[in-house]
């Protein structure tokens, strides 16, 4: 059998799965512990919801490119057949 991870290991054990928090998670609606304890929470929910705001902004800036329009240049007139 593979040996557990440290995430499986500490979640076993009923601690916040975070590596070298001390604080223990409360239990959940189920009755079961949770993964993180209430401090991790809030900061995996601050760092979601900043996560979310930078994706929201990146896709408000994709809007259609300006078209950069540069000057015709027509070449000078050539006579056609005129000898001078």
């Amino acid at each position: 059998m593979p040996k557990k991870s440290e995430y499986q290991q500490r979640k076993a054990e009923g601690k916040c799965v975070r590596a070298g928090c001390k604080i223990t998670p409360k239990k959940g609606p189920d009755g079961k512990r949770r993964s993180y304890c209430p401090y991790h929470t809030e900061q995996n929910a601050k760092n979601s919801a900043a996560w979310v705001k930078r994706q929201a902004a990146k896709k408000k800036s994709h809007k259609r490119p300006t078209v950069i329009r540069h000057r015709k240049v027509t070449p000078a007139p050539v006579a056609l057949g005129q000898t001078a």
